[in-house]
């Protein structure tokens, strides 16, 4: 096993990686750890670890690293590794002040137990990711989750919690784990990717229900991702509730794995879509929605004041669903971003929005398929937005008050110039202010 082990002047905090390949002896890699263990104690803050089979040798200096760098090791990533994961688990959940442990190895029900127990124990982590890795597709079963489910309910610290990938052994893992998450209550980020029934098949919508369900008295909730699963009827009536009874502020729901003849039920969300004032962002690309899913959409955005993003990108919306969006698009007030690239509307479609965006001051990110020959026009009013439109086309207040924003007109210009097409974008601001009049420049 060969080891690739990074190095630095004692005095720094960084990044030490240990990683191996089979092919190669394991005398290397007991001997980089031998080296890392003697290492100054100040040396490491990040522990990577890639590629081991971590034998009771590899184990024995791996603890040896953990023991004499605990103090200052705050971040431990276990990747595509083998063998004692439970015992470096245990080891660095108790005398390392942990704050972050990325798991991607191993069967999760060998140290399952050892999740649970760090998470009570240990008063420091605040983010633990368990991810399927390329070699290895985690299962949660029965026991590993009701170990999970008391190492959650018990945690004060931990605010990030990302499932991924993962596969649910039966009913009970789905409960327990459910359990969990309803009784803590530190949580604020949380993921729920691309999770999986024990036959293989994505998780069920209903089952996927009793997780967000767990979730409505999450008072520290701020992120959720439950991109790559099935939410449909179920899932989205538990999202409706969430959207009322939570703090949540963004929301990633694109991917849905939606077979033919199923739809992601935007109807159920509208209401509550609507009525939010903490949802700043909302993904839904990837989710073969089309035109009849548009009006709820647009509906919602034409009342809701606090989401700045909504992303649906690569969705079935044609002219017919742009131009109902367009049509509602002088009343969304609080929009800032508005991701529409990969849908197969054409020039006519794009020209209903350039319009409509005349009546909007808020939009100052549009992504579009740069293919259309009217791309720059559409984007010409977004620049006009970014700006400050709203402040400088109003030719009836005070021209000195408007004449002291110039700095800020300017700063934003700059920024301009770091995107693409910056300096276009730059002079159609100043050529517009200049030509149409404005209270910085009346005619």
């Amino acid at each position: 096993m060969s080891t690739g082990h990074e190095t630095a002047p004692a005095s720094t905090n960084q990044t030490v990686v240990f990683s191996g390949t089979p092919w190669w002896s394991s005398e290397d890699s007991v001997e980089e750890l031998r080296k890392a263990a003697s290492l100054d104690a100040t040396i490491i803050q990040s522990l990577k670890i890639t590629d081991f089979e971590i034998d009771t040798r590899v184990a024995a200096f791996m603890i040896k690293v953990l023991q004499r760098h605990g103090h200052s090791i705050t971040d431990l990533v276990l990747t595509e590794c083998t063998g004692h994961i439970d015992i470096i688990v245990t080891v660095a959940m108790t005398i390392a002040r942990l704050e972050s442990l990325k798991l991607s190895s191993g069967a999760l029900s060998s140290y399952a137990h050892s999740l649970g127990v760090g998470l009570h124990t240990n008063s420091n982590l605040r983010t633990l990711i368990l991810v399927s890795g390329c070699s290895v597709f985690f299962t949660l079963t029965a026991d590993s989750a009701a170990s999970l489910e008391k190492g959650l309910s018990a945690s004060k610290s931990l605010e990030t919690f990302h499932f991924v990938n993962c596969r649910f052994g039966d009913g009970a893992a789905i409960r327990s784990l459910s359990n969990g998450l309803l009784q803590n209550q530190t949580l604020r980020h949380i993921a729920l990717k691309s999770c999986f029934a024990a036959n293989g098949q994505i998780l069920p919508d209903d089952s996927l229900a009793v997780l967000l369900n767990a979730l409505q008295h999450s008072s520290s909730l701020k992120s959720l991702d439950i991109s790559g699963n099935k939410c449909l009827r179920h899932g989205m009536n538990s999202l409706s509730i969430l959207f009322e009874k939570t703090q949540l502020g963004v929301l990633n729901l694109s991917c849905q794995v939606i077979d033919e003849g199923q739809f992601v039920n935007l109807a159920s969300i509208v209401a509550a879509l609507g009525a939010t004032r903490t949802l700043e962002s909302l993904e839904l690309g990837f989710n073969k929605l089309d035109d009849r899913d548009v009006p709820y959409l647009a509906a919602a955005l034409s009342y809701n004041t606090s989401i700045k993003y909504i992303g649906l990108a690569n969705n079935r919306i044609t002219n017919t669903g742009l131009s109902i969006l367009a049509s509602k698009v002088p009343n969304m007030k609080g929009i800032e971003k508005l991701a529409l690239d990969g849908n197969p509307f054409d020039e006519h479609g794009l020209m209903e929005l350039a319009h409509s965006l005349q009546s909007n001051a808020s939009i100052k990110r549009l992504k579009l398929d740069s293919t259309f020959s009217n791309h720059d026009r559409v984007m010409y009013q977004v620049d006009l937005n970014w700006s400050g439109r709203k402040f400088f086309f109003s030719k009836t207040c005070d021209r000195e008050f408007y004449r002291g924003l110039w700095p800020l007109v300017f700063e934003r210009l700059n920024k301009l110039l770091d995107e693409q097409h910056g300096k276009q974008r730059h002079a159609n601001v100043l050529y517009t202010l200049l030509t149409e009049g404005s209270a910085l420049f009346p005619l």
